[in-house]
């Protein structure tokens, strides 16, 4: 099973692949990685909230996440205003990250990207403060 640290290097590597796509100008896969990016910082932050979230996490869809993780943080009163901050910038990536995937009528580019990429770094960002 992963720590939350090991989720949040796993962020971290993705946040750095979804910068290199992008300077390829490859877009939709720039956007998913970011998307993953954000994924994975929040379960690092899950993992970090709950001890037992690991063996728990294999029912949490993709759309079900941003609530799972507003939920959590809502239970900490010192982390209350990180809940709706990751809720939001989850939702944004995630809608995006649909597109990028599975919707090629779609047009996604540099500015799909940096939406995605800033939300992946605020939850990347939020996740190291919550674990320092």
């Amino acid at each position: 099973m992963a720590t939350a640290r090991q989720w949040l290097e796993e962020a971290r590597r993705n946040l750095h692949s979804a910068v290199t796509l992008a300077s390829d100008t490859q877009w939709r896969s720039a956007v998913s990685r970011a998307y993953y990016a954000a994924h994975n910082g929040a379960h690092a932050v899950l993992c970090h909230l709950d001890s037992h979230y690991e063996q728990a996490k294999r029912s949490i869809r993709h759309a079900e996440l941003p609530g799972k993780v507003r939920w959590e943080l809502r239970r900490w009163p010192d982390r209350v205003w990180h809940a709706d901050l990751l809720h939001h910038s989850l939702v944004k990536a995630y809608r995006l990250r649909v597109n990028a995937d599975y919707k090629p009528g779609v047009a996604v580019g540099q500015g799909a990207y940096d939406l995605t990429r800033t939300a992946a770094s605020r939850i990347v960002i939020l996740a190291g403060d919550l674990m320092a």
